[in-house]
């Protein structure tokens, strides 16, 4: 392939998409969304140069493009739109709104996951692409359970929150496109680095750790006090989650697209031994020093028969508990077990997770982010 037409790469995974794929060489057209194309250039050159420090080399520059997935044709000017023309390029489709609900009333996720995919198959087809990689989401599944295949989409599934139904219909549609080679992606729940814990974003398994330093705080705990966490968890414990490291899921997608002779295929960027709800509650007593969290199992009991604290648990959590309180089906990983024999190997220890819940501890998780991001750990 002559170029990668990146989108996302100022969010979480594509920030090391763009890293992996300048690392391997590869040319990169990335697109930002920017006042301008001055503004465009700052934001993706800030994220470039931190690819470059991390990696502690000179990397081939990408080239950058202001544009908006919300307009027709992303808003490229027109001589914009002939560079895309003039090479033999893919699309790596990244960018994507992770708000679970529109609550804010502003069509998100809806706008950007589905619309802004429609904006950005037209013009891949426009341009004469013939090659489309999507990084969709392994919970396109919906409430099924069992086991999820690599060639499961649409099985009558439900959904409870609008980002993951909304991850289903731009699926559906760039599946509908025609494309010569598609590829799609389908990360499990994404978390931070595997070295660093580093992380932009804070879902999932981040809010039951966010909500115990509340019950930490509220305890009165000092830090290294072990104090008594009064919740029960109407669960059995044995509960599947998905957490798998964005550099693991960065490096298994830049490696596939770069295998040009593999056939199209879908690829479930699961680990095939995923947590469970008592191993991430043992990093999480271990980490705050916590005692007293007991599993019960269901159903849950009544709201007047909830103590204090398990009242304000599930009120924190409601928006997010039909999923991470939940338990995950079994994702087929044949299709990348196929490509990268070594996904296999892949693990998420009780270190890992330390790790993971001190970065976002020491980021207050994410009420940082006036702060530069740091590099992108290598």
């Amino acid at each position: 392939m002559d170029y990668v037409l990146l989108t996302g790469c100022t969010g979480l995974i594509g920030r090391y998409l763009l890293r992996d794929l300048l690392v391997a060489d590869v040319p990169v057209v990335s697109v930002a969304r920017a006042a301008d194309e001055a503004s465009a250039r700052r934001r993706l050159d800030s994220v470039f140069q931190a690819c470059q420090q991390s990696v502690g080399r000179k990397l081939r520059q990408p080239t950058y493009l202001c544009g908006n997935l919300h307009q027709p044709g992303l808003g490229l000017s027109r001589a914009s739109r002939r560079k895309l023309g003039l090479g033999r390029g893919c699309v790596l489709h990244n960018a994507g709104n992770v708000s679970f609900h529109n609550i804010r009333g502003d069509g998100e996720p809806w706008q950007t996951n589905v619309e802004g995919t429609r904006n950005l198959v037209e013009l891949a087809r426009d341009a004469g692409m013939d090659e489309f990689h999507y990084v969709s989401t392994a919970y396109v599944c919906g409430d099924r359970q069992g086991i999820i295949y690599e060639t499961d989409l649409e099985a009558g599934q439900r959904f409870d929150s609008d980002y993951e139904h909304s991850k289903f219909m731009a699926e559906r549609l760039v599946r509908a496109a025609g494309f010569r080679k598609l590829n799609v992606f389908r990360p499990g729940s994404v978390t931070g680095d595997r070295v660093t814990g580093e992380t932009l974003t804070y879902h999932g398994f981040y809010l039951f750790a966010q909500f115990t330093q509340f019950a930490q705080q509220r305890a009165g705990a000092a830090p290294g006090e072990r104090w008594h966490h009064p919740l029960r968890l109407f669960q059995t414990g044995m509960e599947r989650h998905h957490l798998v490291p964005v550099d693991a899921v960065s490096s298994a997608i830049a490696r596939i697209v770069r295998q040009e002779d593999l056939p199209a295929a879908t690829y479930h960027v699961t680990p095939l031994k995923p947590c469970t709800t008592a191993e991430l509650d043992a990093a999480m007593a271990r980490y705050f020093g916590y005692y007293g969290l007991t599993f019960v199992g269901p159903p849950r009991p009544p709201a007047a028969e909830l103590n204090e604290i398990e009242a304000l648990f599930y009120e924190a959590t409601a928006r997010a508990e039909h999923r991470y309180c939940g338990s995950d089906p079994e994702f087929d990983c044949t299709n990348t077990l196929r490509a990268l024999p070594e996904w296999r190997d892949l693990r998420v220890d009780p270190e890992y997770l330390h790790r993971t819940i001190d970065f976002a501890v020491r980021n207050r998780f994410g009420r940082t982010r006036k702060r530069k991001p740091s590099a992108v750990p290598a």
